[in-house]
C-alpha cells in the first residue's frame, strides 16, 4: 500500500465526489473532470476538526480580558520603534479586538498587509496595561511561532505553537516540549 493510500484511509475527505460524469471531451486521461484540478481533494482529521471546534468555542466566549479603548487609541496613534504608523483600517480592527472580550480573536489579511505591525501595536497597548510578558503569540508550527516571536520583539520568550496551548491530555502523544502559557492568551 502506498503512503498516500494509507493516509487517505485514516483521513476524512472534505471534497465532495463528482456528482455527475463529465462528457468525454472534458475528461482527463485518468477519467476525472478537467474542471477539477489535480491534487485538489481536501482531507482533514478528527483531531483537526476538534481543534477547530475548540477555537470556535473560545471565539464565542466573551469573558476574556480587554484593554481600555483610551490605551489602545494612544498606542495606535503613535509610531512604532521603526517609525511606522498604523492605517485607519488597522486601528479599527485592533480596537475591535482589544475591547471585544473574546477569549480568541483573529486578524486575517494578505501577506504584506501589515498584520504583524498591527499586532505589535496591540501587544504594546496590552502590555501598557497588563505588564511586559503578558502577551503570548501563537502560530500553528514552531518555525512560524519563532518568527512571530521575533517579529513582535519578544525574543526573550518567543512565540508558541497553538498545539502547545491545548490541555496536557490532548498533547500526550505530541512531541512538543513547549509548556502551555501561564499568562492570558493573546487576542
Amino acid at each position: 500500500m502506498m503512503v498516500a493510500d494509507a493516509a487517505e484511509l485514516i483521513s476524512l475527505r472534505l471534497t465532495l465526489p463528482e456528482l455527475v460524469a463529465s462528457p468525454v471531451v472534458f475528461r482527463q486521461p485518468d477519467g476525472t473532470s478537467v474542471f477539477r484540478p489535480k491534487s485538489s481533494t481536501v482531507f482533514t482529521s478528527e483531531s483537526q476538526l476538534a481543534a477547530e471546534d475548540r477555537l470556535l468555542e473560545r471565539a464565542a466566549n466573551l469573558g476574556g480580558p480587554t484593554v481600555l479603548l483610551a490605551t489602545v487609541e494612544k498606542i495606535m496613534r503613535s509610531p512604532d520603534a521603526d517609525g511606522r504608523m498604523l492605517g485607519d483600517d488597522q486601528v479599527d480592527a485592533l480596537a475591535r479586538i482589544a475591547v471585544s472580550g473574546r477569549m480568541l480573536d483573529v486578524l486575517v489579511g494578505p501577506a504584506g498587509a501589515g498584520k504583524t505591525t498591527a499586532m505589535n501595536a496591540l501587544r504594546r497597548a496590552w502590555e501598557a496595561e497588563r505588564g511586559t510578558g503578558s502577551v503570548v503569540g501563537l502560530a500553528p508550527a514552531q518555525i512560524l511561532a519563532d518568527d512571530l516571536g521575533s517579529r513582535l520583539r519578544r525574543r526573550r520568550s518567543g512565540g508558541r505553537t497553538t498545539s502547545s496551548t491545548a490541555p496536557r491530555s490532548r498533547r500526550a502523544s505530541s512531541s512538543s516540549s513547549t509548556k502551555p502559557p501561564s499568562r492570558a492568551p493573546c487576542h
